[in-house]
């Protein structure tokens, strides 16, 4: 670019803004915002209910290793798994956020049952016991959040679901009903801005280490979600005979903090998958705890 055209563009930004109304100019000058990332979604249903399937769009664990948390700076928003561990010197403290895409649906729509679905890899340490799963209320970013900076305060806090017990690697954990998971979905889609995802809660004091796939593991593609963490929804559609399908559900920007584009070169990626049917899809192996 020469140095008139550096020049033109500087002062064309400063404008678009400092001066109200200028958003043509913006268009033409202004740096985009956002992720390079197109959502895209797959399926269809027609019927009473209908099935849907979101992704994530952002995760991370944050927590400590060493003695005295000396490395509760430390960021781990971008690596291929997500841990949970119990405050015991080692594993550490670790706990998990997550953060699901949420379209538009056609308004009446209402979520009937809800649960977050996360796959278990292999580094496992088995037990028995549940973790609680709290919903987020402040923003954060997956490439700095840490243990020092995370929104959610340590220790017990008010649980919206409990994620399932362990059982074996490789497979999917589900969520308990606890709280009221469908109604904190169903205020997501009414009022966007208050989705900041869940945190999956440490609070027990035996050793234990459970790790699941996060949304940056190698298997997740731009058409294949595969074993990143899901958001499961039963939804109830409007009128006698609803339908969902591409002609009435919009499909969000992604977020400019999603780590999706870690990974993945697009243009597209896959976030929304539905499917009609009196029951859930066999094939999508649903797990409910």
């Amino acid at each position: 670019m020469d140095t008139k055209r550096i020049i033109k563009t500087g002062f064309a930004a400063v404008f678009c803004f400092a001066l109200f109304g200028c958003a043509s100019l913006c268009q033409n000058f202004c740096p985009p915002s956002g992720s390079s990332l197109t959502p895209t979604m797959e399926g269809s249903a027609q019927g009473e209910f209908a099935y849907l399937w979101l992704a994530a769009h952002k995760d991370a664990w944050v927590g400590c290793t060493a003695p005295n948390c000396a490395d509760g700076d430390r960021n781990h928003g971008t690596l291929f798994s997500l841990d949970v561990a119990a405050p015991t010197i080692p594993p550490g403290i670790k706990r998990i956020y997550v953060e699901f895409y949420i379209p538009e649906l056609p308004p009446g729509t209402r979520v009937v049952e809800a649960y977050i679905n996360l796959y278990e890899d292999s580094r496992q340490v088995p037990d028995t016991a549940t973790r609680p799963v709290i919903r987020v209320r402040q923003e954060w970013d997956p490439r700095t959040i840490n243990h020092h900076n995370q929104p959610m305060a340590l220790g017990p806090l008010s649980q919206d679901a409990r994620l399932g017990a362990y059982r074996d690697v490789n497979q999917w954990r589900g969520t308990l009903p606890v709280g009221n998971l469908a109604a904190i979905v169903q205020e997501f889609l009414a009022y966007p801005s208050r989705n900041h995802g869940f945190l999956v809660n440490n609070v027990s004091n035996m050793t234990f280490l459970r790790s699941f796939r996060s949304d940056n593991a190698p298997s997740r593609t731009e058409t294949d979600m595969d074993f990143s963490p899901r958001l499961l929804l039963k939804v109830r559609l409007p009128g006698d005979e609803g339908f969902l399908d591409a002609t009435n559900v919009a499909l969000p920007p992604l977020p400019p903090d999603t780590d999706l584009d870690e990974f993945l070169t697009g243009p597209n990626v896959l976030m929304v998958r539905i499917a009609g049917g009196a029951n859930w899809p066999a094939a999508w192996d649903v797990a409910f705890n």
